[in-house]
């Protein structure tokens, strides 16, 4: 098992992470984690803008690699133990990137990442975070409750209610999106 070079292949895969269809997706996806991270430690919780998946980051990961110069680009898209909320991004940049590929998520409450029904994962969260693909695999995939999605088949949360109108109707083109990429499969099999 191994990971496709997110920060090799940047320069063909970062116009995907930063349009605004992925911000539709993404968007609405971290801000029910925020909810959710609200709720599960007991602390009230406010919708706030956010300005990417890593800018609400609870970890300071990026600061322990040991690497010198700038960051990866794709970093602004990773968030430490969120892999369950921006998985669905993943798996949309990766239909767009490979579209004759079968990308499919792999989840279990461990983990969650993409997968080509082969060897490679399209994981930014764990390649960023230094965890090997073998392992990603195992945590994702290999567990008792591992479900294997439908190939293009995306996972979207509820969004939380008391956030603006603008997320929802960022959801909803989500979902929509969501409906495009399943049908685009389901016409070309």
């Amino acid at each position: 098992m191994k990971y496709v070079n997110l920060q090799r292949r940047w320069q063909q895969v970062g116009p995907y992470y930063r349009c605004e269809t992925a911000k539709n997706i993404w968007t609405p996806e971290m801000t029910a984690y925020l909810y959710g991270r609200g709720v599960d430690y007991g602390f009230p919780w406010k919708y706030k803008p956010i300005e990417s998946p890593a800018a609400v980051d609870s970890c300071d990961w990026r600061w322990g690699h040991g690497r010198r110069g700038p960051q990866p680009g794709y970093w602004e898209y990773v968030c430490h133990s969120a892999c369950h909320w921006i998985v669905n991004l993943h798996l949309w940049v990766a239909c767009h990137i490979e579209s004759q590929t079968p990308w499919q998520i792999v989840s279990s409450d461990k983990h969650s990442t993409v997968w080509d029904g082969k060897d490679r994962l399209w994981d930014g969260n764990f390649l960023a975070l230094g965890v090997e693909a073998k392992e990603a695999w195992k945590l994702a995939g290999k567990q008792k409750d591992s479900e294997y999605y439908l190939p293009r088949e995306m996972q979207l949360h509820d969004v939380p209610a008391g956030v603006p109108q603008m997320i929802h109707e960022m959801a909803s083109a989500a979902e929509d999106e969501a409906r495009r990429l399943r049908q685009q499969y389901e016409t070309a099999s």
